[in-house]
Formats: structure tokens, sequence, C-alpha cells
């Protein structure tokens, strides 16, 4: 972790869950950007890089013992109206869909052998972060909008993590 000014080390760890917009409104260019969504996670890359992280990754879950001003969080897209997306590790697949993963759909599927994610997880690990933002970004969804079921999902991560 890093160090911590005296402003933030006395406020509590946050918690956040980043729901990123998948819909093909993202898909024009922004700015010097080739489109908004791939703009929208080089601010968010930035940020996760600056900000202090707990240093937990995503299997600690309740059990994180860092206190005082640090950060997890972990990213989901959402774009179709039954379904989201998270980077996955293993073989489960990417996308939920009716409580169920699938690879349907997923450009990369699966991380390179040896990286992880955080798994659609809260997580204070930077190379876990960096991992996930590095498959949104080659799973750009660039569909419809709708965010109702990625909403009720976002809670469900709180409650699983």
């Amino acid at each position: 972790p890093k160090c911590k000014s005296t402003t933030v080390s006395s406020c509590p760890d946050l918690d956040v869950v980043f729901l990123l917009d998948g819909s093909g409104s993202m898909n024009s260019r922004f700015g010097t950007h080739p489109n908004g969504y791939y703009g929208m996670l080089e601010v968010l890359r930035d940020w996760v890089r600056t900000i202090p992280l707990t240093g937990d990754d995503h299997t600690v879950g309740v059990n994180s013992a860092v206190r005082g001003g640090s950060f997890r969080m972990t990213f989901v897209q959402f774009s179709l109206e039954d379904e989201y997306w998270v980077c996955k590790n293993g073989a489960d697949g990417c996308k939920k869909s009716l409580s169920s993963w699938s690879t349907t759909g997923c450009r990369q599927p699966r991380l390179p052998a040896g990286k992880t994610c955080s798994d659609g997880r809260l997580s204070g690990d930077l190379s876990e972060l960096e991992n996930d933002l590095d498959w949104h970004e080659a799973n750009f969804m660039a569909d419809v909008t709708y965010m109702a079921s990625a909403l009720k999902d976002a809670v469900d991560i709180f409650h699983d993590s």
C-alpha cells in the first residue's frame, strides 16, 4: 500500500463498484480517444494508480484487516437488459446472464496465464484492478443501454464481498 496523508488516514475504508457504460453510445469518438469507453477506462486507470488501495486481493472479502482511508473496488460493464460482464478468473466465463456464467460474445473470455483479476469481487490489489481494466478494454460490449440489472448485480457484489 502507498503512504497515506493524514488527511485520508483517518477516513474509513471505501468499497466502490464501478458500473462501466458499455453501450453503443460510448462508441463515438471522444477527444483524442477512439471512443468514450476507452477514454473512461483511461481516466479510471490513472485514478486507480494514484489512490491508496488496501492491498487485499479479491479473496479476502469481509476479512480485510486494513483500516484507514484505503479503497477496494471492482468493475462491472453493463449494456444489455439481462446480463453484465466482469473479468472472471478460471473457466467460468465473463458474462453473467440469468444467474449463469458464459463466454458467449466475449472477445477475450480469459486472462493470459499467470494473471488474475478481481473475479467480480471487491479488490484492493493494484495488479488485479489493472488486469480488470485491461480485460474490460478488450471486451467492450458496444450494444444497447440498459442499466437496471447492473444496479441489482452491483448490490449483490457488496453482499458477496
